[in-house]
């Protein structure tokens, strides 16, 4: 239990990735562009990178405090999520209410 909720704080108020922090990737060999933007509610990053031989696209988005709120990637026309905040935390909560529900029934 000790577990979930350490992970609750974690995705209430961490970052656990910035925008900074990806700038770094560009100097890896297989990175061939990084870009943002930002929108109205969102900044983006973009990542071309060459894997087998193919090219392959990462987003990451974060809310404007730099927490990181988004990641997918596309691998030709299929897009496949890395990470979802807001799914994760629900996750955990749902999660964290079961076991405390079982916990006070054993109780």
């Amino acid at each position: 239990m000790k577990d979930i909720i350490n992970r609750i704080y974690e995705l209430t108020n961490s970052a656990i990735l910035t925008p900074h922090n990806l700038l770094d990737n560009i100097m890896l060999e297989n990175y061939k562009e990084i870009k943002y933007r930002t929108t109205l509610r969102r900044i983006t990053c973009e990542m071309l990178t060459l894997e087998d031989d193919k090219e392959v696209t990462y987003f990451y988005e974060f809310d404007f405090n730099n927490k990181l709120e988004q990641a997918y990637a596309l691998y030709g026309e299929e897009k496949l999520e890395l990470f979802d905040r807001e799914k994760e935390l629900a996750t955990l909560l749902s999660e964290y209410e079961y076991k405390k529900a079982k916990q006070q029934r054993a109780s």
